[in-house]
C-alpha cells in the first residue's frame, strides 16, 4: 500500500464493480496506521480509523470526519489518528491495526505532522489571513529546519520546553 497525498485525496473517486457501478472503497495510509480514506459511491470522502479489540479481534471502524474541501486535511487526519492511537494504547482491551508497511515510521509522530496539524486546526481557524501567515513562516523559517525529519518522541522533555523558551524570545524580537 502507498503513503497517501493530498493531491491523491482530492482526486480519489469510488472503486467500479464488474458491472461498472460505482461502489465504496478503502484506501489504508501507509504513513500512518489504521488511518483510512473512504470513499463512497456518491463520491463523498471522509476519513476512518480502525482498530481490533483484543477480546474477540473485531475489527472496529471510528470515523474521524468528512475528507477534502470543508473537512479536514490530511495532516490533521494523522494527527487525529495519532491521538486516537494513543488513547487505545493505554486500553487493555485493544490491539492497535498493524501498520500496512512495516517501515512506516507511524507519520503520526514526526515534528513536520504535528506542525502541520496544529496551524490546520488552530492557527489557520482561529486567527486572521496575516496573522496566520506570519505564525506559519515562523514554523517555517525557524521550527522545521532545525527539526525536520525526527520524531516527538526523540527530544527529551527539557529540550522542548528551551525549544519554546527560544521561540518566545525570538518572537519578542519581532516588529509589532
Amino acid at each position: 500500500m502507498a503513503v497517501l497525498t493530498t493531491r491523491f485525496v482530492e482526486a480519489a473517486k469510488p472503486k467500479r464493480n464488474s458491472a461498472g457501478d460505482p461502489m465504496r472503497a478503502e484506501y489504508p495510509d501507509a504513513a500512518c496506521p489504521g488511518l483510512h480514506l473512504v470513499v463512497q459511491p456518491t463520491g463523498t470522502r471522509s476519513w476512518a480509523f480502525r482498530f481490533r479489540q483484543r477480546a474477540d479481534r473485531r475489527s472496529v471502524k471510528l470515523t474521524i470526519g468528512k475528507a477534502g474541501e470543508g473537512g479536514l486535511s490530511l495532516a490533521a487526519a494523522r494527527a487525529a489518528a495519532a491521538t486516537y492511537r494513543h488513547q487505545l494504547e493505554s486500553r487493555p482491551d485493544v490491539t492497535p491495526v498493524t501498520p500496512v508497511t512495516p517501515e512506516s515510521g507511524g507519520g503520526g509522530d514526526k515534528i513536520e505532522t504535528a506542525v502541520a496539524a496544529f496551524l490546520e486546526l488552530h492557527v489557520r481557524r482561529k486567527n486572521r489571513a496575516s496573522t496566520a501567515q506570519g505564525t506559519e513562516g515562523v514554523f517555517n523559517q525557524i521550527v522545521l529546519p532545525a527539526w525536520r525529519g525526527r520524531t516527538i518522541a526523540s527530544h527529551p522533555p527539557a529540550r522542548r520546553h528551551r525549544a519554546r523558551r527560544v521561540h518566545r524570545r525570538r518572537r519578542s524580537r519581532l516588529p509589532r
